[in-house]
């Protein structure tokens, strides 16, 4: 993976993205930030590992020429773009079925995950994010009197209202219900076609996740119509993308099979030949790389090994 052991997952939502990697032992989120801005991904990885980070797996339910040559112009050297019901389903694993309602941005997607695979797949354009915030910008504008709002205005009093009952904005009380009868019907709308596929496939599980995981009444009006509360679920898109990630790692530590052991071999034995050359810094790397080494990503080793050697053999 550019010859180095760190790649990362990216869940590359419109407005919020997230940064997850997973070890084999753990999958965590690691960052989040507004909007995508894989620059800013990329640092936040380099500053999490302290290495260098060249290589990354992008969900997105979109744009995958855009987002893979935005991830190009930033630092990456290999980018992968692989479908959101693709990570959904690596993070949810093969076994049962799972509805999933990904309440996004620029699109409400619903799709029915069996075994691993994708069954059947349904888009509700007009009940999104960027619907609600249209719409919302318009209803701030008529209700106040006001001659312009900008969406990213209602965007923001919609975040915070998820979390409190009102927010002050431009030295007015803004209420939680004032957004929430805006969006009841188009939500309560879409749960219906959410029950309808619940009926013909009999999930075991039905998750929601996506920005619109975080509006609790979408979260209710769920429920009310399933007849069950949903999992909210809002890192599982970055999760299921560090973990192609962590696939891709172990299989191109894979590729050279014998001849990557051999190298590791011969390049252990020349640091034995150097050690009294090392410095305690050099030493304390070295000790890191073979704990590193084992059985994660033995080519981005090989590449840190034979670094240290051309510093030693340079100094």
């Amino acid at each position: 993976m550019a010859g180095l052991s760190v790649c990362v997952g990216l869940d590359a939502g419109k407005y919020e993205s997230k940064l997850a990697y997973s070890d084999g032992l753990s999958t965590r989120v690691i960052a989040g930030l507004s909007g995508f801005d894989p620059n800013a991904l990329r640092e936040e990885a380099e500053a999490f590992f302290d290495e260098p980070v060249f290589s990354c797996v992008v969900a997105n339910s979109g744009r995958t020429e855009d987002l893979r040559r935005r991830a190009l112009s930033c630092g990456f050297t290999e980018a992968e773009i692989i479908p959101a019901h693709e990570a959904v389903s690596l993070a949810l694993g093969q076994e049962g079925r799972a509805l999933v309602w990904d309440l996004g941005e620029s699109a409400g997607r619903m799709y029915v995950i069996d075994g691993g695979h994708l069954a059947e797949s349904v888009i509700v354009r007009d009940v999104c994010g960027g619907a609600f915030d249209s719409a919302f910008g318009e209803y701030l504008r008529n209700r106040y009197g006001l001659s312009e709002t900008d969406t990213r205005e209602a965007r923001r009093i919609k975040h915070e209202l998820s979390g409190h009952n009102y927010c002050v904005w431009r030295e007015l009380r803004v209420y939680r219900e004032e957004f929430e009868r805006l969006i009841y019907f188009p939500l309560r709308r879409a749960a219906h076609v959410l029950n309808r596929l619940r009926r013909v496939h009999r999930p075991s599980r039905i998750i929601m996740t996506g920005g619109g995981a975080k509006i609790p009444i979408a979260v209710k009006i769920a429920g009310e119509v399933l007849g069950v509360s949903p999992e909210v679920q809002e890192d599982v898109i970055a999760r299921g993308a560090s973990l192609r990630a962590r696939e891709l790692r172990r299989t191109r530590g894979q590729v050279s099979g014998t001849n990557t052991t051999i190298r590791l071999k011969e390049l252990r034995s020349g640091l034995i030949e150097l050690e009294d050359r090392l410095t305690r810094r050099q030493k304390d790397r070295l000790y890191a790389m073979f704990r590193q080494a084992e059985g994660i990503n033995d080519a981005g080793i090989i590449a840190l090994m034979e670094g240290l050697i051309r510093e030693i053999r340079n100094a």
